[in-house]
């Protein structure tokens, strides 16, 4: 798998997947996930990526969540659905006869349709619902005046519908982009500010996804307390998933100065259908910190994602989520401190040292080291046991080859599961980066 091409044109692009050849193989499954993760590697933090398969992964267990050791293996759409929803996305079934209304899901909206050419992809909510009959549920997403577009996407395994109903008094031209009987969209152009109300119709389990163009986001970063080496309490960005029953730190920056000064923010933890499990306040910062907002929440819920709403200078409601899905867990995976640098040189190898910490009772763990340069030669151990408040070192063995270039930097992957047969989301992981320097 891999070169990764890396491109701004769309017509190398276009140029590279038409000159891909197939050789060997035999079988059906294809290398998926190897692909997928050389594609994380390569694209900035909180991009959309875009995946397409006509086949099931015969490497599915990368997957931290479905480890191919678990006596009950995931089904080819139990990873998929799993990967999608992990991160916020959204899976999407279409056949090839159908294959140019999926496409349209992926052209954004454009500046003709009233978008600003500053303006973003934020999200308003994402939800799933678990059922194998026909359903039909309600929704509302508000909207603000920095929003040009609203876009609602709904898939499930067959007889989509949306219904879309404006504010009372409202407005918007309501457009239909794509419909089939397993995924429907509709887009809002210009949309008033207010409640939008929208009613899904669907066969078996269904996701239903409400996306804006905007000048507003929220950049949010989750963050531990910790002591510098002066020993002042400072927040530390969490690397991976947070540590269960412990207080999480959530930072929340506008792209612009929109919102009503020393007014809070209002957070709430929700589950995967949308229902409320708490809620926190974020405060404004002061002086320097002015423009953030901070709130801290104990982490008692197994998972949740964060809705955010806030209030611009007008008095409209503003409304964001953050749509990835926070899984706590009871161990984490760090950089040891026994680490000299994180630095390589050519043609010698070198050691870095990583601590996977159990904070949870007795457990088995499959680890994992891979990085985009495939600098990684060797790492141990694979398969560890750790005791309950207890750690083990991970050695992971570097090799850059002697031509590699100074300043080479290669970004690391190394991750930790529960072996278990029945704990599908037992993961943590951690992400670093190290640089090649000649002597």
């Amino acid at each position: 798998v891999g070169p990764v091409l890396t491109t701004d044109d769309p017509e190398v692009a276009k140029q590279t997947v038409n000159s891909l050849r197939a050789h060997d193989g035999g079988d059906c499954p294809e290398m998926g996930m190897s692909g997928l993760y050389l594609a994380l590697l390569n694209s900035l933090p909180n991009s959309d990526v875009y995946y397409f398969s006509d086949a099931a992964a015969k490497d599915a267990h990368l997957v931290g969540s479905c480890r191919s050791r678990r006596r009950r293996s995931l089904t080819e759409q139990e990873v998929y659905e799993k990967l999608a929803s992990a991160t916020g996305g959204q899976l999407i079934e279409y056949s090839k006869s159908n294959i140019d209304e999926a496409i349209k899901l992926i052209r954004p909206a454009n500046i003709s349709e009233g978008n600003s050419s500053f303006s973003e992809e934020v999200s308003l909510m994402s939800v799933e619902f678990n059922t194998y009959h026909l359903v039909t549920k309600f929704y509302n997403v508000r909207s603000d005046s920095t929003i040009s577009t609203i876009t609602a996407v709904l898939s499930a395994r067959g007889n989509t519908n949306i219904k879309v109903v404006p504010p009372q008094d409202g407005n918007g031209t309501i457009n239909t982009i794509s419909q089939t009987a397993t995924f429907y969209s509709v887009r809002v152009i210009m949309p008033t500010a207010g409640v939008w109300s929208f009613t899904v119709s669907a066969a078996g389990p269904l996701t239903f996804q409400v996306t804006a163009q905007s000048t507003l986001a929220f950049t949010t970063s989750l963050e531990k307390e910790e002591y510098s080496s002066t020993f002042e309490k400072i927040l530390v960005p969490i690397a991976g998933n947070p540590i269960k029953g412990t207080s999480l730190y959530v930072t929340v920056e506008p792209t612009e100065d929109a919102l009503q000064a020393n007014r809070n923010i209002t957070g709430y933890l929700i589950d995967t259908t949308g229902d409320r499990l708490e809620s926190f306040e974020l405060q404004q910062g002061q002086e320097f910190y002015s423009s953030s907002y901070f709130g801290l929440v104990k982490l008692n819920h197994n998972a949740f994602k964060i809705m955010y709403f806030g209030y611009n200078k007008n008095g409209e409601t503003i409304q964001r989520l953050l749509s990835r899905v926070i899984r706590p867990q009871e161990f984490e995976v760090e950089i040891s401190v026994q680490n000299s640098s994180l630095s390589l040189t050519p043609n010698e190898t070198t050691s870095i040292i990583v601590l996977l910490k159990n904070h949870g009772s007795r457990n088995t763990f499959s680890i994992l080291a891979s990085d985009d340069k495939s600098f990684v030669a060797s790492f141990s151990p694979k398969i560890v046991t750790v005791g309950s408040n207890d750690s083990v070192d991970i050695h992971i063995d570097f090799f850059a080859p002697a031509n590699t270039n100074d300043s080479t930097t290669t970004s690391v992957s190394v991750s930790a599961s529960i072996q278990s047969a029945f704990t599908v989301d037992l993961a943590n992981f951690l992400s670093f980066e190290v640089s090649v320097f000649s002597k």
